[in-house]
């Protein structure tokens, strides 16, 4: 589960994305991560046969150690929730989230040309889709506007949500937040000017 800072609950890994187990497992790991560090148990040398953590990666070596275990054996899911997680904004990944572009998005690049052989067209695209789309957004959220389009305008080209990430360009554009703020401008002058000229009873005089 996941917690605000005030302890409140507000969703659970599992939620946006489904945890998949055995043998296959990596195919939907390169997609999205369903593992939170915290919740892990593994063979010390299983981790010690494939490397461990890759300390070249700053964001997403945890994601990359997860494909790699996967591909080197079966991942079991234990759906009890035994692990809350204290959420806060200025926690590892809100401050490193700048740099995932750099980071997990060669990673998993990385790990679709090494099991080329073994991913389909369809798969090596869905992956591709639901990781540019998901690091767009984010970018976009942090007001990097030119980064974020240029990803969510290679997820839609995969096949990702092609309305709504198109939407979510144009609404965090320069032309879409001047219009919003114009607008937000307009509807506090309106709000202003009724709240002068109505009476009390709410009509005008």
């Amino acid at each position: 589960d996941f917690l605000d800072p005030e302890g409140r609950l507000v969703g659970d890994m599992f939620s946006a994305t489904p945890a998949v187990a055995g043998a296959e497992a990596w195919r939907t790991l390169l997609r999205y991560t369903y593992i939170a560090t915290c919740c892990v148990l593994a063979v010390r040398e299983s981790v010690l046969a494939v490397g461990g953590f890759d300390p070249k990666i700053t964001v997403g070596e945890d994601q990359d150690l997860w494909v790699r275990l996967a591909l080197a054996g079966r991942l079991a899911v234990l759906r009890d929730k035994l692990v809350r997680v204290h959420t806060a904004a200025s926690g590892h990944m809100a401050r490193q989230a700048d740099r995932e572009r750099f980071c997990l998005l060669p990673m998993i690049e990385g790990h679709i040309m090494a099991q080329r052989h073994r991913l389909s067209w369809r798969e090596t695209r869905a992956i591709r889709a639901r990781r540019y789309g998901e690091v767009g957004r984010n970018c976009l959220g942090r007001g990097e506007w030119r980064a974020g389009a240029g990803l969510l305008w290679r997820a839609v080209a995969n096949g990702d949500r092609p309305l709504g990430n198109l939407r979510a360009i144009l609404s965090a554009s320069p032309v879409g937040r001047g219009a919003k703020h114009l607008l937000r401008g307009r509807s506090g002058e309106s709000g202003s000017a009724t709240s002068h000229g109505a009476r009390p009873d709410g009509r005008h005089p």
